[in-house]
């Protein structure tokens, strides 16, 4: 019988251990935030791979992806295979300011400054406000008939950039809340590089 009382603590005990542990794990992923790492800063690596700014010298990695709507909140991003790529931009919010808007994800009032923006890559939170935005101005059609179609628009994305991306595959994730929380707006991009 003392075998069996052993037996039943050494259960229990075992059992309390790995709850409280998994509950642990539930708060560090807490309001999209991946807490397990400290918040990535310019030039700082991810295994083989450095993160830095420079957008405008990188290649976009949006140039190789669609989006497609999941739902009223959320896009899901799929992008062909990449070639070994020096530098790739991985700071775009795949339209949360842009081409979500044409998705009607977010209304249009909302300015960039008025949402709390979040990114991961990896499951590596990277420190966005150390990284800074990027503005930049492209040819667009615009958006009801007129006389002159052709229009310039201003966009902003993440000034962050992956250097010497690793093979195989890699996602980024991204979030943009509104102030007053009543409104999540996310997407996720699943990318791979080449094996050279």
């Amino acid at each position: 019988m003392n075998k069996l009382s052993g037996f039943l603590v050494a259960a229990t005990a075992l059992s309390a251990f790995f709850f409280v542990f998994r509950q642990e794990e539930i708060e560090r992923h807490f309001s999209g935030r991946f807490l397990t790492y400290p918040m990535l800063q310019p030039g700082e690596k991810i295994g083989d791979m450095a993160i830095t700014t420079g957008v405008e010298d990188a290649f976009p990695l949006s140039a190789i992806c669609s989006a497609r709507k999941e739902n009223d909140y959320s896009i899901q991003v799929d992008c062909g295979e990449l070639s070994v790529c020096a530098n790739v931009a991985i700071g775009q919010t795949f339209g949360v300011m842009g081409l979500i808007h044409a998705m009607n994800l977010i209304p249009q009032p909302i300015n960039w400054e008025e949402l709390i923006w979040e990114m991961s890559v990896d499951g590596r939170p990277i420190d966005l406000e150390a990284f800074g935005a990027y503005d930049f101005v492209h040819p667009d059609l615009a958006p009801s008939s007129s006389p002159v179609r052709e229009v310039f628009k201003m966009d902003r994305l993440w000034n962050v950039v992956l250097v010497n991306p690793t093979a195989g595959t890699h996602k980024v994730q991204g979030q943009a809340q509104t102030r007053d929380g009543a409104a999540t707006y996310t997407w996720v991009v699943n990318f791979t590089v080449a094996t050279p």
